[in-house]
């Protein structure tokens, strides 16, 4: 009996420790964030590029693109901002927010995961060959409830539940940066005007 107890705290306790390094990976990760939005504040591409990197290699995604409704789109339009891996054949410059899974995930608000990517659905590249990513992660960029744009990210192996935790709070961050950024250019514009 007292055995069984004993067996039980310890058991309990690796699980706690396991709860606590991933809490920290995540918050080492959402700082790397908060490093890069000190470092980058002009462009939207860059800070946006520079955003995508950082998340990316955080969870090991090789393909990411970031879709923004700027102040210059028009209505039913999203811009890429970021396209890290993708070839030119699967990155538009400008997509229908109403279309795809992108304008799923842009009208809902709502994530999209895809666990098992269909063969042919798009092909990550490289010099040596191509291969189809086993996992996406669809995700909208909120600010107040409001969708200003959707992330893309797409890996070879399923994302886990601690790398969601993360993308989703680091792309928080990330689109509250942006809308700053996006409204600090479009003041800078009036008062240019002016």
């Amino acid at each position: 009996q007292r055995t069984l107890e004993l067996q039980k705290q310890a058991d309990e306790l690796k699980a706690y420790h396991e709860k606590q390094e991933l809490q920290i990976w995540i918050n080492q990760g959402l700082s790397e964030v908060a490093d890069e939005i000190r470092k980058n504040r002009g462009d939207l591409k860059t800070v946006a590029s520079g955003l995508m990197n950082v998340v990316m290699k955080r969870v090991k995604a090789p393909v990411g693109a970031l879709y923004f409704k700027t102040a210059d789109s028009h209505e039913n339009e999203l811009r890429i901002l970021a396209n890290i891996g993708l070839d030119s054949e699967n990155a538009d410059e400008v997509i229908d927010s109403r279309e795809g899974l992108v304008g799923k995930c842009f009208s809902t608000s709502q994530p999209i995961i895809l666990e098992k990517v269909p063969d042919g659905f798009f092909r990550i590249t490289s010099g040596l060959g191509k291969a189809t990513p086993t996992s996406m992660l669809i995700l909208p960029l909120l600010v107040d409830d409001k969708c200003i744009g959707v992330t893309e990210l797409a890996s070879f192996k399923p994302f886990t539940t601690e790398q969601r935790e993360y993308i989703e709070r680091a792309f928080d961050n990330i689109a509250a940066q942006l809308n700053i950024i996006q409204m600090n250019n479009y003041n800078q514009k009036l008062i240019d005007e002016y």
